[in-house]
């Protein structure tokens, strides 16, 4: 399965400039794009300022099927979108939750994704992995839990 992504934007001046992830700008926006676990560090001219994130965690790795038989496919990660309040010089942890590994033995499922989320003071948001594919004629199912 495929990695999760975090994304943080505000209107363009909103945030002054921050350290971590790749910053681009679009549609009256500053982004920042994070694919890989680090640290988000605005510098805010008027403390706090909301932001807006979306965070997606690791896609399941998919089954692999005995004899003729497909495996399942693995679920996707889990989204969540919403708004925070964040403050000039605080450091908000972002991590990004790798993709499930597909099964290499015949009639194994794959592994489930993992976890993405951005802390804000102690509160971690995201979803969970995806569920990995089943190996044969077999309904998996999984559930998502947002905090």
């Amino acid at each position: 399965g495929g990695s999760g992504i975090v994304i943080i934007y505000a209107p363009t001046g909103t945030i002054t400039s921050a350290t971590g992830g790749t910053q681009t700008s679009g549609g009256g926006n500053d982004i920042w794009t994070f694919t890989s676990t680090g640290v988000w560090v605005p510098t805010i001219s008027s403390s706090p300022a909301t932001i807006t994130y979306l965070v997606v965690a690791g896609g399941g790795g998919g089954g692999k099927g005995k004899t003729a038989l497909a495996g399942g496919g693995g679920g996707a990660g889990g989204l969540k979108t919403s708004t925070g309040s964040v403050s000039s010089g605080n450091a908000y942890p972002i991590t990004i939750g790798a993709g499930g590994a597909g099964a290499s033995t015949a009639g194994v499922q794959g592994t489930s994704g993992g976890d993405s989320s951005i802390n804000f003071g102690g509160t971690n948001t995201g979803g969970a992995g995806g569920a990995a594919g089943a190996s044969e004629n077999v309904l998996v199912t999984q559930n998502l839990y947002f905090s």
